[in-house]
């Protein structure tokens, strides 16, 4: 079976959105207290800022700036038109009830309809992607958290919805910890491979578009093996964490790094100017050199590459490209003696 596109996956996310703002503006409707109508309304208003905000990443998809980030692209559409047909039965009840209980009842099926893993992990490339233009992350944890004080506002107290309203949000809570599980590297908390080269990407697609240079940092910590042999793993673990927070903290936000592999990370720099390149690996080099005296020394050497992405060849194959020079750098750095940066 052919797997299904990224461009199907959030069309199938814009669908459900909007099927949200139909759901919530009849419920306003249907509404007899003049407050509740103008819940729903807000709510109603929020679903459709959601709409927007897949809208543009349907255009960046199409584009081609962002690339297919789920293993199992047939499940998660599956699982999302199945959502959607349910939606489509609390849509066909919303405009025959006026009982505030009833409504804060679909309304409830409603969110946990919205509320799949699919949705937040598209969120969270959106903000790797495009950091100035947030996705819609941290208003829908105040969406859910306004749903579960209006039960209380408009019904009263009632057990049923008591236990669904906490459902909901420990399905919210669920879901937003699985996907920054699923992302992050366990030992280092910066993104894993697949998660790095997924964003890595992305990036590389929209800065091929915009014709701007994008720069590659492939870093390696030096001897960690005589590190870990000499002082144990637990030590050896605790400087992949310091040479990992070092690393991010000097970086700009618009920066990826990742654990690539063992003790080596890679950096992608988009919108650089090719000298910007060799000033940010020295800048990191030094800042492990001079902050990690905790009982033994540690250095990296970094090997920096920089280039227009996708200049007359596939952008994916260019990307690759630019990884293996970076390595390629990276040896250079080690044969001439390590703590150092070899740039092209």
């Amino acid at each position: 079976m052919k797997p299904v596109s990224m461009e199907s996956i959030v069309e199938l996310c814009l669908a459900l959105d909007k099927q949200a703002v139909g759901v919530y503006r009849t419920l306003a409707s249907a509404a007899k207290d003049k407050k509740l109508k103008r819940f729903w309304r807000h709510l109603s208003s929020e679903e459709r800022k959601h709409v927007v905000f897949w809208r543009k990443l349907l255009r960046m998809v199409r584009s081609g700036a962002a690339p297919q980030v789920f293993s199992d692209s047939n499940g998660t559409a599956c699982e999302l038109a199945e959502r959607s047909s349910k939606l489509e039965s609390v849509a066909s009840q919303a405009s025959k009830t006026t009982d505030a209980k009833e409504q804060f009842l679909l309304a409830s099926r409603l969110e946990s309809c919205l509320l799949h893993p699919a949705l937040d992990k598209l969120w969270q490339l959106y903000n790797s992607i495009a950091p100035g233009q947030p996705a819609p992350l941290k208003t829908y944890h105040t969406h859910i958290n306004e749903f579960l004080g209006a039960i209380h506002e408009y019904v009263g107290y009632s057990t049923a919805l008591e236990i669904i309203g906490e459902m909901v949000q420990q399905l919210w809570n669920q879901i937003r910890v699985a996907t920054v599980e699923s992302e992050l590297d366990e030992m280092t908390n910066v993104h894993n491979r697949r998660s790095l080269l997924n964003i890595m990407t992305a990036l590389a697609h929209l800065a091929s578009r915009k014709r701007f240079s994008s720069g590659l940092l492939f870093i390696d910590i030096d001897h960690f093996k005589e590190i870990n042999d000499h002082w144990g793993h637990r030590t050896g673990d605790a400087v992949l964490r310091e040479v990992a927070r070092i690393i991010w903290s000097n970086l700009r936000r618009s920066d990826v790094v990742g654990r690539y592999g063992g003790d080596e990370f890679l950096v992608f720099l988009p919108e650089v100017q090719p000298g910007y390149v060799r000033l940010v690996a020295d800048k990191l080099r030094a800042a492990v050199e001079r902050e990690t005296h905790k009982g033994t020394a540690v250095t990296i050497s970094i090997g920096a590459a920089c280039r227009i992405i996708g200049k007359g060849v596939d952008i994916d194959a260019d990307l690759e490209s630019l990884i293996e020079e970076s390595d390629r750098r990276l040896y250079q750095a080690k044969n001439d003696g390590r703590n150092r940066v070899a740039c092209g």
